[in-house]
Formats: C-alpha cells, structure tokens, sequence
C-alpha cells in the first residue's frame, strides 16, 4: 500500500542543500550529517538533497542515496524529503524506489539532459 503524503507539508520552506564532498571527489557524510543537523535545527522542514541540476547530474546513484539516507537519520519523520530521480525512465523509476526505502517521501523529476527531448517526449517521460 502507497502511503499518501500530507500536501499540507510542502507549504513551507523547501531547501536544496548543497553535497558537502571531501577533498578525495565524494560526498562528506560527516559534512553532510552535520549541515542537516545545523538545518532541522533552525526550522528546515522541507528537504529536497542533491537536486541542484548539475549536482544532481554528477551524482552517482549510490550517492544521491547515501545523502537522503543520511537526512533521514538526522532529521527523523517530522522533516520531508524529496529524492530527485532522473537519467533514463528506468533508472529514474529504480532510484525513486530505492529512495523512498531509505526514507523519502516523495520525488522530484530533474531536468532531463536531453536538450532535444520534445515536450511530448517529456510528457511521456
């Protein structure tokens, strides 16, 4: 069973957190756990991770994940999370899934990198 979200929920601030990455090119998860920490705290409610369009695109999955799974350990069940899914149709289906067993609450389409992708096209996506 699909749990429906509270719309009610997204009348507030919504926020794209910068990726905090370490000097190696990955994501800082100490960084990371202590700017969602330093944001819960001041009132944030509304999370939307990794969704900068050209951070979003230089992501791997596996890191787009890991920093959802990590705002939700830090920010528990008040705050809403909204994963980004995008790339092909399936992958875009297959990190929306895995985003939401981690803890998401919704999804966010990007924008598609395909500059010649028509609306219809688009649509359909």
């Amino acid at each position: 069973m699909t749990k429906r979200l509270d719309l009610t929920r997204f009348h507030a601030v919504q926020l794209v957190p910068v990726t905090p990455f370490g000097k190696d090119g990955h994501v800082n998860q100490d960084a990371t756990r202590q700017l969602y920490e330093r944001l819960g705290k001041a009132g944030i409610r509304v999370f939307i991770p990794c969704a900068g369009s050209a951070e979003f695109h230089a992501l791997q999955v596996d890191e787009i994940l890991s920093v959802i799974q990590i705002a939700r350990q830090v920010l528990g069940p008040e705050a809403t999370i909204v994963a980004p899914v995008g790339f092909r149709a399936e992958l875009a289906v297959e990190l929306g899934n895995r985003a939401c067993q981690l803890g998401a609450d919704a999804v966010l389409v990007m924008p598609l990198a395909f500059p010649y992708l028509s609306d219809v096209g688009a649509e359909d996506y």
